[in-house]
């Protein structure tokens, strides 16, 4: 390349523009060129030396051409330049002959000015990337410098003269010591040495980390198989201790492809060192191993070591560890390679165990073969927009076939599976039968739930099922237009339907309709997902905490209830004695029944048993249900004509009203289980924190990474809006977690706020 290497303007961009017309397409042709001022002077006007070429790049002519371009000192600026009018003009080249400046002075191109050298600019990559690293971002080539002209970085040619880049002002001493090829290859390679150690040693380190904190947390006995290759954007690969091979995934294909490459030789030892600390673990699993593995470790062939790992892993002695990263696609088929060989399948389970379904003491065994009756646990429902809702199923023993019927154990009712699916991520694969040890989803079903035993319904079984918590927080949601009002009732159906801890009830005094969950984060999700997947916006009130209430005291009374309307009327006569349930008792309502004589018929005790359960759902604080209460039904009398079920019912009502006042009515709130992990130095603005939301430290204990982690039981009513409190104490360095605990008594105080907020009887809180 030529260039005047004293010239004041450098041309950044040459732009060809023709002027079409809609009498003559090939109309006027314009060169928009793009400068940038050297000089510390004002440009006002440049001349320019166009010559113009056709596509075969045959000169066609050139010409001079004057053109006003104001440019400011050291700023970009352009002109528009006409060439002569030249049909076919493929590209141009441009030279600046003159610039006059605003002051007079003009300057003109001399031809002993002209130098010629090699542009420095290098492609996009890697080592572009390298040079801007040291250089600054925008280097575009190494430095360089000759007899006649020196190459700065930003790509500028300066004469030998110039001790300053025109353009970018760097040095040229230090430019081209620093920055030429050989200076930053030393600088980066020396570097890059460097970091390489440092990511091996930290690797190392944290691999052993991570081990260890299996260990201590989770009670684990891991056992590495695989070691990375690589860390965090840098992982490339895993090393596979037991063939000792190097497995690298391809970026190109987002880890769907791999190949199996020899171990690098700065991972070999690591590599060994692993190999052998795997080989120990399963000696003490394995006798054949431990046999060769103190005679010549190097005679344990590839089968020995799966037998062994799959050995110690059905006796849950060792747990085997493997690499990758889900995000990046990366060591996913080593994973499920892994659990083919080495995790239990169906036959290496033992029989399930169940019960009679007319029988509970009654244990009934199912072995996992298809010559067994069906058995299966539904653990999911899911609705689908295409096939409608979905049940998934695993089951443990038969098969279940397309169009089948099989027996519900909870509604006791026979349920048609119409059609079977095997689901294959976003994907549903029909299938004719699903066999034991297999996972499916069933469609066409009626009243199937969550935790529901399906099976043979001449061999009826129920496995054990799961056990779901009251939800503990609640909202009231409206649809925000009529035309969500229907969407929205259905919406909630359907994910109430899924979703065993959520629940929808509506509000009898005032008609709203209130969600209720197991947290914020909880009903954060469900109203997410009204909007996304049933496209009902709806507006949500603040939220509520779910109260309960008790009874602290023993109270005795009569109650009569006596109604008489000129035909026959209504008598009950009960004597009842109401306390708190007795410690350990499981259940809502613990009755007893005292009644001697005949005094109060036995067909009218299970009304009154009755009438309490109903009563118990609307504690007289202010509406709340009561979870447990003892009722000791004492004495009480009868007329032969008026007395019927529903009369001691409503005595039964009245009585439980009547009795509470006067039993140390109580307001129960939701105590939450919370777990704080935060650095050191926050802990006493934690712990400070939540003592003021009336929680109680139960422990501290320091974590592997050397974070302090606090445990506490914190009211529900206190936690709203915590992990926003908790980002700020602690600069964002703090996680926290929280699961329902128990119930526990509110203090009279609170209690009395709480029911003057919700219009209760406050006046019954002492």
């Amino acid at each position: 390349m030529k260039s005047d290497l004293t010239c004041p303007v450098e041309i950044v961009r040459v732009t060809i523009q023709r002027e079409t017309e809609d009498t003559n397409e090939n109309g006027q042709i314009l060169c928009l060129i793009d400068f940038f001022n050297l000089s510390d002077k004002v440009i006002d006007s440049i001349q320019m030396n166009i010559i113009c070429f056709d596509a075969e790049d045959q000169r066609l002519g050139g010409r001079l051409v004057r053109a006003g371009a104001h440019g400011e000192p050291r700023e970009n600026f352009s002109g528009a330049f006409a060439p002569e009018h030249v049909e076919n003009v493929a590209r141009v080249e441009a030279a600046v002959e003159k610039v006059w400046y605003q002051d007079g002075v003009i300057w003109r191109r001399e031809e002993r000015n002209v130098r010629e050298y090699s542009p420095n600019a290098l492609p996009p990559g890697r080592e572009l990337d390298r040079l801007r690293s040291v250089a600054g971002p925008d280097a575009v080539g190494y430095a360089r410098e000759d007899d006649t002209v020196w190459l700065c970085v930003c790509g500028r040619a300066n004469r030998t003269s110039d001790d300053r880049c025109l353009r970018c002002g760097r040095d040229r001493a230090h430019t081209v010591k620093a920055y030429s090829f050989a200076a930053i290859d030393s600088t980066l390679g020396r570097k890059e040495r460097m970091l390489e150690e440092k990511t091996r040693e930290t690797l190392r380190r944290s691999s052993e980390q991570t081990v260890q904190q299996m260990k201590d947390i989770l009670g684990a006995n891991p056992v590495a198989i695989q070691i990375p290759i690589g860390a965090e954007e840098t992982f490339k690969g895993i090393v596979d201790l037991i063939k000792m091979k190097a497995i690298y995934w391809h970026d190109e294909s987002m880890g769907a492809d791999y190949s199996i490459e020899e171990i690098p030789a700065d991972l070999q030892a690591e590599a060994e060192e692993w190999r052998d600390k795997m080989l120990e673990a399963l000696a003490e699993c394995d006798d054949a191993i431990m046999e060769k593995y103190f005679d010549d470790p190097s005679t344990i062939t590839e089968e020995e070591i799966h037998t062994a790992i799959r050995k110690g892993t059905l006796a849950m002695q060792i747990n085997p560890m493997t690499c990758g990263s889900s995000f990046k696609n990366k060591g996913v088929q080593t994973l499920l390679d892994a659990v083919c060989a080495y995790l239990p399948s169906p036959e290496d389970t033992e029989a399930i165990e169940g019960t009679d379904p007319s029988d509970p003491e009654k244990v009934v065994v199912r072995k996992p073969l298809f010559e067994e009756p069906m058995a299966a646990l539904a653990f999911k429902i899911a609705t689908d927009p295409y096939v409608g809702r979905l049940c998934f199923f695993r089951v443990y023993s038969g098969s279940i076939n397309a169009g089948s019927y099989v027996l519900n154990t909870r509604s006791g009712k026979k349920e048609r599976i119409s059609r079977l699916f095997q689901m294959h991520s976003n994907k549903q694969n029909p299938m004719e039968t699903i066999g034991c040890g297999d996972i499916g989803a069933g469609v066409g079903f009626k009243d199937i739930r969550t935790g529901d035993t399906l099976c043979d319904e001449n061999a009826p079984i129920t496995l054990e099922s799961m056990d779901f918590p009251d939800p503990v927080i609640g909202i009231a949601v409206e649809p925000k237009t009529q035309k969500d009002l229907d969407k929205l009732g259905m919406g909630l159906a359907k994910l109430a339907e899924e979703d065993p801890t959520f629940t929808v009830q509506t509000n009898e005094e005032t008609g709203q309709t209130v969600i209720s969950g197991m947290g914020e984060l909880h009903l954060d999700i469900i109203i997410d997902r009204l909007r996304r997947e049933f496209k009902v916006e709806c507006n949500q009130g603040k939220p509520q905490v779910t109260y309960k209430e008790a009874i602290t005291k023993s109270v005795e009374l009569r109650e009569v209830y006596k109604k008489q309307s000129g035909g026959r009327g209504k008598f009950a006569d009960i004597i009842v004695r109401i306390e708190p349930a007795d410690e350990g008792f499981e259940g809502s309502l613990q009755f007893i029944d005292e009644v001697k004589g005949g005094n109060v018929p036995k067909e009218f005790i299970p009304s009154v048993q009755k009438g309490f359960e109903k009563a118990m759902k609307n504690g007289v604080l202010a509406g709340y249900p009561l979870d447990q209460l003892k009722v000791t039904l004492i004495d009480g009398s009868f007329h032969p004509v008026d007395s019927d079920q529903l009369s001691f019912e409503i005595a039964a009502i009245q009585a439980f009203k009547n009795a509470s006042e006067k039993a140390g009515p109580a307001l129960m709130e939701p105590i939450m289980q919370m777990e704080v992990v935060t650095p050191e130095e926050s802990m006493g603005d934690v712990i400070g924190d939540l003592n003021k939301r009336r929680g109680q430290v139960e422990g501290m204990e320091t974590s592997r990474t050397g974070a302090r982690i606090v445990k506490a039981k914190v009211p529900l009513a206190e936690t709203f809006g915590y992990v926003t409190a908790l980002r700020t104490i602690t600069s964002g360095r703090a996680t926290s977690s929280m699961q329902f605990s128990h119930y526990a008594q509110v203090s009279s105080s609170i209690a009395k706020q709480v029911l003057t907020e919700v219009q209760g009887r406050a006046d019954l809180i002492k």
